[in-house]
């Protein structure tokens, strides 16, 4: 039956207008202004979020522009003060004092040239008599008025400030004039000109920022010595006064464009915008779908009224259809009550209601079977700061897998995430490592492998990540069957008790494995660049490198090329068998081919390291090996001239001339005992910024971690004596000497030290000198010192002696021959 037509006759004229008629609304005008609304919310969200981000990376980048500059202003400071202490040689030369007394023109320029020679990378230097000043624009770096200027303040007695002259004639040099003094009366002046290129180098030794840096003298409109960056500062850009000059740095930090997190936002925003067009798309088509539905129920409904049908059950799947659906099922039921069934009722099929059962949470599922099994490792290679012992028979795979399971379950019960693992050439140490490394990483660990990698990138690596945990297997400076580790938690050793109690956890067994992870990384580059930007050498050096065959030989090396060294290897090439000689600068013997090539080579002094180069010895230019307490000290009155009343840590084997070298250039004292674990944490405990030890171990936080890094070390002793002309000889000349032994070793069974020591403290009897105990017996005579101790590293004990003569160095030893033949009388003396 077909429906009756709704139209009423009288509408048939308009039938043509109901053609032309506009169709409804589509379903999506509905919702485009949804969609626009969020749209809209949404860039309005990313625009401010982007701005916060804009603004706060502009303060963090302006806070960087302004440590850049100070740092460049600081190192240009520091470039500044090596060479007036180079002109200091002439301020203080009884030759440029008696030429300015004669006063004659050949003489003076005579002398300043035999002068001249002593100041590396000089151009010219004048001396000055009083009196009338004019400009001299012969020969190298003319004297224009400004020098004339410079030079009469130095005649009055004043100091003045660097300047770079001759800028306008295109021949531009660094100025610095001294007033040349005899008790108070100014006899002349020195007049110096240095090169610009080291100047013009320094900006690229300035910290990174986004910007540019320029060292300027005359403000912003003045001469640019060095930039890093383009064009010049405009006017009013902030920047830091140059102590000791008449220059300033400028700083500009570049508008941020939009940075990693910026971009990361923007293509959050542009996936937000994606799901959100996605589901109102889809809601679209459900939308679609249920009102499709509805209106073949509708239809239905009209249909079964026409035909004289009841209405059925009908459930609208859209709200807007639910009242004209009532309406329809109303009528139904008003006009036709004679109990006809009512049409077929639409079934709809609605969504079931119900959770959905989230998926199970990852991990690993560990049966008892799958933990751990108990190791056991000797109780003897747990020593007093880390692990020592013979590779193959007393450390061996095993024994580092289980260390792994026990140090990354201690690591991870203090809330330890990463661990750095690096390791020496020692033949043995790749098993080692590997099988370390396993097993940190079987407790859950995130394993960051250095490789084969010295000590000062690992601590590196650790104090970078000062939350971490870090391991070295190393036998350090002991003979190739050996080997070992050392271990550290937040920047922190592991010694004594902690290490027992890891030996303890290793043989109680049941480690729980969790899921961890393994990586490699490089770090070498980045530690060589962050050693460059901390030092500068005011005058290239030649330098032989002895690696010793160890880890520390072509890093170091690659150091002092990019410091602006000369460097000349030996034996610098990674070898575990250590053909050469053995790892150990401390032992005089070991340092005989490096003397031979520093005289061979006529360099200005040799360096040496160990297996894993935590520790360093130096040789001067006349193939002499310098006292590791003479390196201390060097080290020390540097830092002490920047640092007054600091604490300077020294172990107990050094020479007792370092209390009155340190008090003497204004520093605290203190003598501690040996082993970098004691020092260390003797450090943190003072806040010294420097300690160091016999055995060639030292410790610099200035400007540093602290930590016993060899390499590092050796580059600040460059330093040093990179800012004195003299040869590094003259230098060490200069520091307090007496007749002294290196250190001697009695071998012993493992375990005997300790009983040894006991035996001998009993049989000790000097009454007329001073004891210290502090870490084995050191005996202190009015001439001369003796000291025997535990090592820490080796079944043995060391002995050491100093004197003031030889006389008394041989007495003091001969006291101690017979104190062990009381207390060991089956051991021969080793001295």
């Amino acid at each position: 039956m077909e429906l009756p037509s709704l139209r009423r006759p009288s509408d048939a004229g308009s039938e043509a207008k109901e053609k032309v008629r506009p169709p409804g609304r589509p379903l999506w005008a509905y919702l485009l202004p949804v969609l626009l609304a969020a749209l809209a919310g949404l860039a309005l969200l990313v625009f401010f979020a982007l701005q916060y981000m804009q603004s706060t990376r502009g303060e963090a980048d302006r806070a960087a522009g302004r440590v850049a500059a100070e740092a460049l202003a600081t190192r240009v400071g520091e470039y500044l003060r090596g060479r007036r202490a180079l002109l200091e040689v002439v301020e203080r030369s009884a030759a440029a004092r008696k030429a300015l007394k004669q006063g004659d023109h050949a003489t003076l320029e005579a002398t300043a040239g035999a002068l001249a020679k002593l100041l590396p990378g000089v151009i010219r230097l004048r001396l000055v008599p009083p009196g009338p000043v004019r400009p001299d624009p012969e020969g190298e770096a003319p004297m224009g008025f400004a020098g004339v200027d410079m030079v009469r303040r130095a005649l009055q007695g004043r100091r003045t400030g660097a300047e770079i002259h001759q800028i306008t004639a295109g021949r531009p040099y660094l100025a610095l004039a001294r007033p040349v003094m005899e008790g108070n009366r100014v006899l002349g002046a020195a007049f110096a000109a240095w090169p610009m290129k080291p100047l013009r180098a320094l900006a690229a030794t300035a910290p990174e920022f986004p910007g540019s840096l320029w060292l300027m003298q005359g403000g912003t409109d003045g001469y640019v010595i060095s930039a890093r960056g383009e064009g010049r500062p405009p006017a009013g850009t902030p920047g830091v006064a140059v102590p000791g000059s008449i220059w300033s740095v400028y700083y500009q930090v570049r508008s941020p464009g939009l940075d990693a997190g910026a971009m990361t936002l923007l293509a959050i925003a542009g996936a937000a915008l994606l799901v959100i067009a996605g589901v109102l798309f889809l809601r679209l088509r459900t939308l679609a779908a249920d009102l499709r539905a509805d209106m073949a129920s509708l239809a239905a409904l009209g249909e079964a009224i026409a035909e004289g049908h009841g209405a059925g059950e009908h459930v609208p799947l859209t709200a807007a259809a639910r009242p004209a659906m009532l309406l329809l099922c109303q009528l139904a039921r008003k006009h036709f009550r004679n109990g006809k069934k009512g049409a077929p009722k639409l079934e709809v099929k609605q969504p079931e209601a119900g959770e959905e059962t989230p998926p199970a949470a990852p991990g690993i599922q560990v049966e008892e079977s799958d933990q751990r099994p108990p190791v056991k490792a000797p109780a003897e290679i747990f020593r007093a700061y880390d692990i020592r012992g013979l590779a193959g028979e007393e450390l061996d795979a095993e024994v580092a897998a289980g260390l792994g399971w026990a140090f990354g379950e201690l690591a991870r019960d203090n809330g330890v995430e990463e661990v750095f693992v690096a390791h020496d050439p020692r033949l043995s140490s790749p098993e080692l490592y590997e099988a370390l490394c396993q097993g940190l990483a079987e407790m859950g660990l995130r394993v960051v492998e250095l490789g084969m990698a010295p000590a000062g990138v690992l601590y590196y690596a650790m104090h970078k990540a000062p939350d971490a945990a870090a391991v070295l297997v190393t036998g350090s400076h002991n003979p190739p069957e050996y080997n070992g580790f050392k271990l550290y938690l937040r920047t922190e050793p592991v010694q004594g008790e902690q290490l027992q109690a890891l030996q303890a956890r290793m043989l109680k067994g049941g480690f729980q494995p969790r899921p961890g992870s393994r990586e490699t990384r490089d770090l070498r580059r980045d530690y060589l660049d962050a050693v460059a930007q901390e030092v500068t050498l005011g005058r290239a050096l030649t330098v032989v490198v002895d690696g010793g065959n160890g880890a520390a030989g072509e890093t170091a090396c690659a150091l002092f090329e990019l410091l602006g060294c000369e460097v000349v290897p030996l034996f610098c090439e990674p070898d575990g068998h250590f053909p050469n000689h053995h790892p150990d600068p401390s032992r005089p013997e070991n340092l005989e081919a490096l003397k031979a090539e520093v005289l061979a080579r006529h360099a200005d002094v040799g360096v040496a390291f160990d297996g894993d180069g935590d520790r360093v010895a130096l040789v001067d230019d006349r193939g002499e090996a310098v006292w590791p307490e003479h390196l201390l000290m060097l080290l020390a009155a540097d830092i002490l001239r920047r640092h007054p009343g600091s604490d300077v840590i020294y172990d107990v084997k050094s020479s007792r001339h370092l209390a009155g070298f340190i008090l003497s250039q204004g520093g605290r004292p203190i003598m501690w005992r040996s082993g970098h674990t004691r020092m260390k944490e003797k450090m943190r405990e003072t806040g010294a910024l420097i300690g160091g030890e016999f055995s060639g171990h030292i410790y610099i936080k200035e400007r540093w971690f602290g930590s016993d890094d060899g390499i590092y070390v050796a580059a600040r002793l460059l330093e040093v004596l990179a800012d004195d002309p003299r040869p590094a000889h003259e230098q060490i000349a200069e520091l307090p000497h007496s007749p002294a032994t290196p250190e001697y070793q009695l071998p012993l069974n493992e375990g005997e030290a300790l009983l040894a020591m006991q035996a001998i403290m009993a049989a000790a009897s000097f009454p007329e000198a001073r004891v210290v105990d502090l870490d084995g017996l050191r005996i202190e005579f009015s001439d001369s010192w003796g000291l025997v101790r535990p090592s820490n590293t080796l079944p043995a004990l060391t002995f050491r002696f100093e004197a003031d003569s030889e006389i008394a160095l041989e007495e003091v030893k001969q006291r101690f021959r017979e104190l062990l033949r009381l207390a060991l009388p089956d051991h021969a003396p080793p001295f």
